[in-house]
């Protein structure tokens, strides 16, 4: 409002200035101060005493935070620099019960909660002519909860850790009878965009159809972005808007928190459906 009213205020002034000059004559003076200034500014206190009198009308939200505190937060917030001689590895939970991961080579034995997410850096062993390389060793076990198992179900297999990069793997079922530690991609491009767009990537397991519909409906209902599954087929980042927003898929209101979605960072939503029920997980970087 304020800013219509000094843009209608300007818009006045272009028009009548040129006739004032004219007709007035600078008001009997010298100088075309008093009438460059004086008109103006009698303008803008009129539109000062517009915005007041309209205050009542206007929609007031108190600030949730500190916007400079969150600036500098985006700014010099958690880092994703690596380092030197080492990799990193994510591992996401795709099921909604805890799963163990134990590697001697990376010297863990973590529990990672239901749709949740654990990540390890480790210096790169030289195991090739590049030296940039290496290849862990890790188990993977399941707890009791885990109905789609057998008791005390676990399994052996590898991780790649490249130097210098990050590497995510999402465990998951590859169809109702395989279950793996499945590599996304090459390794996780954390490059932040030239206009500093945040990126969102989707991990989903075989039961969901890429022609199904994620939807990011805003926390005040005035906006609705929808993202088909397609576009997260090979499960890479893609740009989307900021915004708090409230996760819908195929028009149904998923119960995770409402995200808070800001410039220059990257997120990941694990969905994992049991049932009728979609559990979901929305971390960021």
């Amino acid at each position: 409002m304020f800013t219509l009213a000094i843009y209608t205020g300007s818009l006045i002034s272009t028009c009548l200035m040129p006739e004032l000059r004219h007709s007035i004559h600078c008001f009997g003076r010298d100088t075309y101060f008093p009438l460059a200034f004086g008109v103006l500014s009698i303008i803008m206190l009129t539109s000062t005493v517009i915005l007041v009198c309209g205050k009542n009308m206007y929609v007031k939200k108190k600030p949730e935070n500190n916007i400079l505190t969150r600036i500098f937060g985006c700014i010099f917030g958690n880092t994703t620099e690596i380092p030197s001689g080492q990799g990193r590895i994510y591992i996401y939970n795709g099921f909604d019960c805890n799963v163990f991961v134990q590697s001697k080579s990376l010297h863990v034995q973590h529990q990672i909660g239901p749709l949740d997410m654990f990540n390890v850096s480790h210096t790169v062993a030289t195991q090739n002519v590049s030296g940039d390389v290496g290849v862990v060793g890790i188990t993977i076990g399941f707890e009791t909860k885990c109905s789609f198992v057998s008791d005390n179900y676990e399994f052996n297999t590898t991780l790649t850790i490249i130097k210098g990069k990050e590497i995510s793997y999402h465990l998951t079922r590859l169809n109702p009878n395989i279950i793996a530690l499945n590599r996304v991609g090459i390794h996780d491009n954390l490059v932040k965009e030239k206009f500093g767009n945040p990126n969102l990537r989707i991990l989903v397991d075989h039961t969901f159809d890429y022609n199904d519909n994620i939807t990011l409906a805003d926390v005040d209902h005035n906006s609705f972005t929808s993202y088909s599954l397609s576009l997260f087929r090979g499960m890479n980042f893609n740009a989307i808007k900021t915004g708090k927003y409230n996760v819908f898929y195929n028009g149904i209101m998923l119960p995770t928190p409402t995200m808070d979605i800001i410039p220059a960072a990257f997120y990941t939503i694990t969905l994992q459906r049991n049932g009728n029920f979609i559990g979901n997980l929305f971390c960021g970087l």
